[in-house]
């Protein structure tokens, strides 16, 4: 089975943020004649500005996709970033109720050799290989 994950991001870059910010404290001060305004009512307007253009922004979509071997239950996801991956398998329990667990290299050879009927030791002294020639 081939799924993908879509993430979905609105973002307003920081520019427009900034100028926008500018814009709404100049009106604020002007609306209430004032000549300053304090740190925590600058960043309430930043705040509101920010909400005001996240509503505006065009989301951003992200897939990542992730193939399910119905017939040994392995999934493969297309990510390394920790927090999406995360997500994945939260999303993957709600939908599925099949909790995931992370394989590495090691973990595979052993699954392999269970299957078939081979010792375990045998990946007792195995280390990293390098694939290239050093010069």
């Amino acid at each position: 089975m081939a799924l993908s994950l879509r993430i979905d991001e609105r973002r307003v870059p920081a520019t427009a943020l900034r100028q926008y910010a500018q814009e709404a404290e100049e009106a604020v001060r002007k609306e209430e004649g004032l000549t300053f305004l304090s740190k925590g009512r600058r960043a309430e307007i930043r705040e509101a500005v920010r909400l005001k253009l996240v509503r505006r922004a065009i989301p951003v979509a992200k897939t990542y996709d992730m193939i399910w071997n119905l017939n040994t239950g392995l999934v493969v996801f297309g990510s390394t970033s920790v927090r999406i991956c995360d997500e994945f398998a939260e999303r993957f329990y709600h939908t599925f109720r099949v909790e995931l667990r992370p394989v590495c290299p090691y973990t595979l050879g052993e699954r392999d050799l269970r299957g078939k009927g081979e010792p375990l030791h045998l990946l007792d002294g195995l280390t990293p290989s390098r694939f290239l020639e050093e010069e």
